[in-house]
């Protein structure tokens, strides 16, 4: 070391100075080199966490996204639902359709000789009553009682109609006529049911 000092000593001070400041550089050098290093080692991190974050956050707006839907699609169902009771009386509410069907046939001048409520049929989520008439009139009252069917909230259908003249007719009674008269009855307890299960094997 001795020697190494004295070599020294024999050098021009200002290569004394350079050898020294060479010497600091190098230091300052790999003491920048292992700070950078470090300092990258952070950000990559920190950068890994944020795209984990990002993924995070548009996993939940894709969540909130489809929560929107569904609840949107909640309501129109509900909306349907609500269009699909009127249409479609319950079965506590088919002897108030029935008396309203008497009604028109009398208002409408027809005289029921007939009113039999055959079997109901059962179907997906709602009931089929078919009813048989058969009613005295005109052709005007006819068509007069049809209209009025027609116009009901609740869903008439009339099939199988037939008429056959009188052959004595009258101003009031110039025809008899049979017909089905079908309306649909809503099966609420069913339909729950089956929505119930089809939400059992969606979550499998």
């Amino acid at each position: 070391m001795d020697l190494n000092l004295k070599a020294l000593n024999n050098i021009a001070w200002y290569a004394q100075l350079g050898i020294f400041a060479s010497f600091g550089i190098v230091i300052v050098g790999l003491g920048w080199y292992f700070f950078i290093s470090g300092l990258s080692e952070q950000i990559a991190i920190k950068q890994k966490q944020l795209d984990d974050l990002k993924v995070e956050i548009q996993r939940g707006q894709a969540v909130e996204q489809k929560h929107q839907e569904f609840q949107t699609q909640n309501k129109q169902l509900l909306s349907k639902l609500a269009t699909l009771k009127i249409i479609l009386p319950e079965a506590k509410q088919t002897d108030q359709l029935l008396r309203q069907i008497q009604e028109s046939a009398l208002s409408s001048n027809l005289t029921i000789k007939r009113f039999q409520p055959l079997p109901v049929l059962e179907k997906d989520f709602f009931s089929e009553w078919p009813i048989n008439l058969e009613v005295d009139g005109s052709y005007h009252s006819l068509a007069m009682f049809f209209d009025k069917l027609s116009k009901f909230s609740r869903i008439v259908n009339v099939s199988d109609l037939k008429i056959i003249e009188n052959k004595k007719p009258s101003s009031n009674y110039s025809i008899t006529a049979t017909c089905m008269a079908t309306t649909f009855v809503y099966n609420e307890e069913k339909d729950a049911v089956d929505t119930k299960a089809q939400k059992a094997v969606a979550k499998k």
